[in-house]
């Protein structure tokens, strides 16, 4: 409850860190004002009965951030925080499912939660979050009712339908923990056969070739079901046969798609915890105090470089480097914003000759290597000295100094 009052005292933004909601008689209302939230309005409605939402905590509350990025690394996907403190005997949302693999952490006060199943096979691993359900909606009966305490944790998976209602003697305050997001095969294989068709249309003439000037006349939705003809089954044809010169490209789709992907969730993580960062340490500005503590250490960092000095990337998964052209991409989260998709993409550039020293830190982590050991540079120990020296003023090493020597 202590950083609950404590942020909410600090001064948030409506709708961009805080919701007050409620649900009653089967009603699912939000109560926000708009621009900051004055304090007082936020526990008047409280004690109104309205659920307070704290939205990406992890934005101000550094335990919770190096939490979340920790989990954005284990699960490879983007992991968030809501924080909800509920009213004694109270309900702030409709049943509904959300579009996340969601971990529920009980810290105070206790709250009954039903989880119901799957109503049909096109609600199994939903893509998408549900709208508000009535209870005339859900299922019979839950799969699991269950009440949960302090240190308590509920694990349910996307597109289960869920809702909790806090006991009627307290209040209730947990933390929903959520990963997952857009992180399936579905995803990657849109990338994958984006990529396959680009790889196919630039070796293949016919791929490239124009449409016949009357196929809309044939071909589409209304046009299913109409009798057979001899132009439609051309199309067809001879569309299949191209969709078949597209599969064959398909494990240089799924290369490209992967990159893709990788590029898109190091947009989305989190950056790596502030070193040394007090627990819990209130940021009033995240993005300000993040970088200003970083910039000397990283400084520092970079002065700790020679040929001797050992090596390695800060955290697994922080970088995906790419050959674009003549040049060595990496891509990166190290200086991301505490908010989703809050920068545009982070990345460093670098002559190609330089890729194969780079790939290298990334493959062998957790293991140091040597800066003069760093493989594939033509310039050779000045070129890996002048390498580390700028991935650690990047935020991107950990750098162990030479051993002294007798």
């Amino acid at each position: 409850m202590g950083h609950v009052k404590q942020l909410v005292d600090e001064g948030l933004e409506w709708g961009l860190e805080v919701d007050c909601t409620s649900y009653k008689d089967q009603v699912r209302q939000t109560h926000n004002g708009e621009g900051p939230a004055d304090p007082a309005e936020v526990w008047s409605k409280y004690k109104k009965g309205c659920s307070v939402r704290l939205l990406r905590p992890q934005r101000r509350l550094n335990h919770v951030c190096g939490m979340l990025s920790l989990l954005d690394e284990h699960w490879a996907s983007c992991a968030g925080a809501n924080v909800y403190l509920t009213p004694p005997g109270t309900q702030g949302f409709a049943p509904h499912w959300d579009d996340i693999e969601a971990l529920i952490l009980q810290t105070e006060g206790v709250k009954h939660w039903k989880v119901y199943p799957n109503r049909n096979e096109e609600e199994v691993l939903p893509r998408f979050s549900s709208k508000n359900l009535a209870q005339t909606e859900l299922p019979e009966d839950p799969l699991l009712e269950c009440i949960l305490e302090p240190g308590d944790l509920l694990y349910f998976p996307r597109g289960f339908i869920h809702q909790a209602k806090s006991d009627g003697a307290q209040h209730s305050l947990h933390v929903t923990v959520s990963f997952g997001y857009r992180n399936s095969w579905y995803d990657l294989l849109k990338a994958a056969l984006e990529g396959a068709l680009e790889r196919a249309a630039s070796v293949h003439t016919d791929i490239r070739r124009d449409l016949p000037r009357d196929y809309l006349e044939y071909i589409g939705m209304p046009y299913l079901e109409a009798e057979q003809s001899e132009r439609r089954d051309d199309f067809l044809a001879q569309a299949n046969e191209l969709v078949s010169k597209v599969v064959n490209e398909l494990e240089i789709g799924v290369a490209i798609g992967a990159d893709e992907r990788a590029k898109k969730l190091l947009n989305q993580r989190l950056p790596p915890l502030i070193p040394d960062a007090p627990t819990g340490q209130l940021l009033v500005d995240p993005e300000e105090d993040v970088e200003e503590a970083l910039s000397a250490q990283r400084e520092a960092l970079a002065r700790m470089v020679s040929e001797a000095a050992r090596v390695r990337l800060v955290r697994r998964g922080v970088a995906r480097l790419k050959l674009e052209g003549e040049l060595a991409v990496l891509y990166h989260c190290v200086d991301n914003s505490r908010d989703f998709e809050g920068k545009p993409e982070q990345c460093l550039e670098f002559d190609a000759d330089y890729f194969d020293a780079m790939q290298h830190l990334i493959d062998s982590y957790p293991a140091y290597t040597q800066v003069k050991e760093l493989p594939g540079l033509e310039g050779g120990v000045e070129d890996a000295v002048a390498l580390a020296e700028v991935l650690a003023r990047g935020g991107l090493l950990q750098v162990r100094r030479a051993p002294k020597t007798d």
